[in-house]
């Protein structure tokens, strides 16, 4: 299997949603060359980001997120 991991990502909510193209080119990108790949069949895709890694900590119970 092959696994790609992409986990940089700017955040910042005040920037037009137009100003993120080059990310989303540069994922598309990113896809294409793993596609490209002689393990393309086994290909898996894993888009993280910190809002969703931070949207299941339980602050009742483990505190303020740490940054």
């Amino acid at each position: 299997m092959t696994l790609v991991i992409h986990n940089a990502w700017r955040l910042d909510f005040n920037l037009a949603l137009s100003s993120f193209e080059p990310h989303i080119r540069g994922i598309r990108n990113l896809i294409d060359l793993a596609r490209a790949s002689r393990h393309a069949s086994s290909l898996r895709f894993l888009f993280t980001s910190s809002i969703a890694a931070a949207a299941s900590w339980d602050s009742h119970a483990l505190g303020p997120y740490p940054e």
